[in-house]
């Protein structure tokens, strides 16, 4: 991979340059992992096994192994929330597991994900950050 950062690729895009030899020019560029073979290798990367990270999200073993496997794909924002606390991913990570869902990455100028990014900044529990959402009123991750 060559790792051109996202806002040269968006340049070159905003540039007119035509589509196929942008294709081809940046095929190493683009993201291939799914959702499940990167969460499989954070858990991996971090030590951490499956059933280990299952019991921290307090999801249903069936559900997250279905995710895993590919069975169900694009979890919901909040889920992906769970498993990020279960494998103990960074906020890097947090994120890029988002972005590979389709889903919005974490924002601190939004009070729930400033309390969020914090919990995950400081290697808080799931369970941590859900008793400082609920204090602030805030929809806990479920």
């Amino acid at each position: 991979m060559n790792n051109i950062p996202t806002e040269e690729l968006e340049d070159a895009l905003e540039k007119g340059k035509d589509i196929d030899i942008f294709l081809d020019e940046n095929k190493d560029n683009f993201v291939s992992d799914t959702f499940s073979d990167y969460y499989i290798s954070i858990l991996e990367k971090n030590g951490i096994s499956k059933a280990d990270a299952i019991r921290e999200t307090y999801l249903k073993e069936n559900y997250i192994y279905q995710i895993l496997r590919g069975l169900k794909s694009n979890p919901s924002r909040n889920i992906v929330l769970q498993l990020a606390f279960g494998a103990h991913m960074n906020l890097t990570e947090t994120n890029r597991a988002l972005k590979l869902c389709g889903l919005s990455v974490l924002y601190p100028k939004i009070k729930r994900d400033a309390v969020i990014i914090s919990a995950i900044n400081n290697k808080q529990t799931l369970k941590e950050c859900n008793l400082k959402l609920a204090s602030l009123l805030e929809e806990r991750v479920r």
